[in-house]
């Protein structure tokens, strides 16, 4: 399974590294499920990069998935596609042809309006990503005892905040991603995930798909709990 851009991490893979991959995957006949849902929402001088079109070959050994959700802001509207060999995703549509949910008639609709439609408000979208990327990591990196990598893509950042544990915070003991986003979140009323929940002890995810207003209250917030 791949995820580039990645959530938790924002990270993007680069073409080679991808190739690289794609040469393994080919060497030990591997399936990929390739999630690339984050695909437009790249910063800088990252690009992102469709897998199953690095090698001949490798499409048959790919699913692709994505989604209206990020790129569209869509999230409510439920809406997914997967691309990939044509007897994989008809044994994909007999399962789903047997669930007792599915996207409704007007979430296919808008969906093929948002595909077919100006593209020009991904590209302010994804400005303003960036922007809030640039605001949300400048300001983490001046809390004490965060380390934080900025993402080069999606909208996460994702931060470690390790130096923090054996510390006391709105009085609890915290000794855990999971223990500091709750102290975070009753002591500054700031909602973060933790990386544990990723397979990443010691660091913890947050969002800025939210106004700056937002984030800079939030940031306020953070800042003022740590620095107590």
């Amino acid at each position: 399974m791949l995820n580039s851009p990645s959530n938790p991490t924002g990270a993007v893979y680069t073409r080679g590294e991808l190739e690289a991959l794609a040469d393994v995957v080919l060497a030990a006949k591997l399936g990929v499920i390739s999630d690339e849902i984050y695909e437009k929402l790249v910063f800088g001088d990252a690009r992102a990069t469709c897998f199953a079109t690095l090698r001949p070959g490798l499409e048959e050994r790919t699913i692709t998935i994505s989604g209206a959700s990020k790129t569209y802001a869509m999230t409510g509207w439920r809406m997914g596609w997967a691309a990939g060999p044509a007897h994989a995703i008809k044994a994909m549509g007999n399962v789903q042809s047997q669930q007792t949910g599915c996207p409704c008639s007007i979430s296919q609709a808008a969906a093929v309006a948002a595909l077919e439609g100006d593209q020009g408000c991904v590209e302010t979208m994804r400005r303003e990503f960036e922007a809030r990327r640039d605001l949300v990591c400048d300001r983490l990196a001046r809390l004490p005892g965060v380390r934080c990598f900025r993402p080069d893509g999606a909208f996460y950042a994702f931060f470690d905040v390790s130096a923090n544990f054996g510390r006391t915070l709105a009085g609890r003991a915290v000794t855990d991603s999971t223990s500091f986003c709750l102290a975070a979140l009753e002591g500054a009323h700031v909602n973060l995930v933790p990386g544990d929940a990723f397979g990443a002890p010691g660091f913890v995810r947050m969002s800025y798909a939210t106004s700056r207003e937002q984030l800079q209250g939030g940031l306020d917030r953070l800042e003022q709990f740590l620095r107590k």
